[in-house]
């Protein structure tokens, strides 16, 4: 299999698509290793098993940021796409695994505590769900996938903006319910990235429509976490 995929992006390389071709293939073929090596995972002692977690994660990172994920000759679908299907199964395979190393590997559990793995789960989920938006505006309204055009489009910034402050007042209703004041100061600075954002990034471009619906909507959620998601207490430690 590795061998096919190399021959065909050698072969590739001196086509006139290979920008398009190559890449689709490169990110493919990137989602393909980290979903095999969750699998392989399995199989490996504590050390391995961390270690190609690790690798796994970071290919799914890759994925997410550097591909547009075209599933040319079908359409995209956001969610519903190869690279999205295959970045959901690793985020499910690595949560899954997390899981049964605390119940099932106390030796590996006590060295990859969930105080590491939920924020790096977390994060992983974060940059996927970005790039899905970024991913949906390229192919919708035809934005090119490069770090200029994006950062330059106000519809992206607009929509970025929305997307964190929903985010940031979805993990604090939780950590509310739940108590984790932790995860509730994680999405108050999240809510700050945005108030920066809006004053450093989107204010400072010409006045369009997106930027009025941008800056309404982020003052509605900040309106509505401040009423539905207070901070939590201080959690008191039990008497010994």
């Amino acid at each position: 299999m590795r061998a096919t995929c190399s021959e065909a992006l050698a072969g590739c390389s001196g086509s006139e698509n290979s920008s398009g071709g190559c890449r689709r293939l490169e990110i493919s073929s990137t989602s393909r290793r980290a979903a095999s090596t969750a699998t392989a995972s399995q199989s490996r002692g504590p050390s391995g098993q961390r270690n190609t977690i690790d690798h796994a994660g970071f290919r799914v990172a890759l994925a997410s940021v550097f591909g547009d994920g075209d599933p040319a000759p079908l359409p995209y679908i956001p969610f519903l796409n190869p690279i999205d299907l295959t970045q959901i199964l690793m985020l499910v395979a690595i949560a899954t695994w997390s899981s049964r190393v605390a119940k099932h590997e106390r030796g590996l559990g006590d060295a990859v505590p969930p105080q590491v793995v939920v924020p790096v789960i977390a994060a992983l989920a974060f940059l996927w769900i970005n790039a899905v938006v970024l991913r949906t505006i390229h192919f919708t309204t035809g934005v090119p996938y490069t770090p200029h055009a994006l950062w330059q489009s106000t519809l992206v910034q607009a929509t970025l903006s929305l997307l964190w402050s929903v985010i940031a007042l979805t993990t604090m209703a939780i950590a509310v319910r739940r108590q984790w004041r932790v995860a509730w100061i994680a999405g108050a600075a999240l809510l700050g990235a945005v108030v920066l954002k809006l004053f450093f990034v989107e204010l400072a471009q010409t006045g369009t429509i997106t930027r009025i619906v941008s800056f309404i909507g982020v003052g509605l959620l900040l309106l509505l976490i401040g009423y539905v998601a207070p901070v939590p207490p201080v959690r008191k430690e039990s008497a010994r």
